[in-house]
């Protein structure tokens, strides 16, 4: 007479059909394949867009190819060096391209692998990472020349950071390993991490609401050096997407503002 309802799936779902099963080092090296080979196409189209319809010189083909790579490793925050000139603070904003394209190729990693433990979906996460790294290492050599370079060190050491980071968060929202990895914490853990994350989450907030309303204040002023650097309508286009890019860093400096350590300017002036 009495029949239980449906069992909760969220916790183990049922495998997609069109997911072929992979080992997991087959996997999290094509997730890692993937999420670098995705997220530099990406890069590449858009630099390609700026070189055709922004002023340009003589520059070939594979010149731009290599500005893409050079420009994605710095979406990733790999110092650029052009010239004599290393650029070392790079836009935060655009770190979004490659952290959205490797989280989706490490979910699929996940599927793929269907982990059953919690050793294997650190593995996973560390394999996928590994592997990230050194495409990264490996891109920075080949696409290095005298005028445009980055180091290959810090492109790999990028790298296996945000792989690390992209793949444990990956790993922590993936439904199943909630099971294995969330529910063995206690509640005293987890209640300290969600108290973490909300106040980490209201100081971002209050950073960014104090970035906004002094670009309100500004406005005028930055209307006038955005006119003086792009007269050009495309120009002007171009650099307010850069400008969007460094939106999250400036909120950072707002926010080491806040708490009180303040931001070093030229490596001599303190803003604290």
């Amino acid at each position: 007479l009495f029949r239980s309802g449906p069992t909760r799936q969220w916790r183990r779902p049922v495998p997609e059909e069109h997911i072929k099963q992979h080992p997991i080092p087959v996997a999290a090296g094509l997730a890692a394949l993937a999420g670098a080979a995705l997220s530099l196409v990406i890069i590449f189209l858009l630099i390609m867009g700026v070189w055709l319809f922004a002023a340009h010189g003589t520059e070939s083909t594979s010149q731009v190819m290599r500005a893409s790579a050079a420009a994605w490793l710095g979406t990733q925050l790999v110092p650029v060096t052009i010239g004599a000139t290393t650029i070392g603070l790079m836009p935060w904003g655009f770190l979004i391209i490659p952290a959205d394209v490797l989280s989706k190729c490490m979910h699929w990693a996940l599927k793929s692998a269907q982990p059953s433990k919690a050793r294997d979906y650190w593995q996973t996460a560390f394999i996928f990472s590994g592997i990230y790294a050194l495409l990264c290492a490996a891109v920075s050599l080949l696409a290095s020349t005298d005028t445009l370079s980055t180091h290959v060190i810090d492109a790999a050491s990028h790298g296996l950071v945000i792989g690390l980071l992209v793949s444990i968060g990956s790993v922590i929202s993936y439904a199943p390993s909630r099971t294995i990895l969330w529910d063995r914490l206690s509640h005293s853990v987890v209640t300290g991490l969600r108290i973490g994350l909300c106040a980490f989450a209201l100081l971002a907030f209050v950073s960014a609401a104090l970035t906004t309303a002094s670009i309100i204040i500004h406005w005028s002023e930055i209307k006038s050096v955005v006119d003086v650097m792009a007269p050009g309508s495309v120009d002007s286009l171009f650099l307010m997407l850069t400008t969007i890019g460094y939106l999250p860093t400036a909120s950072m400096w707002s926010l080491s503002y806040l708490v009180g350590p303040g931001i070093h300017l030229g490596g001599k002036a303190v803003v604290s």
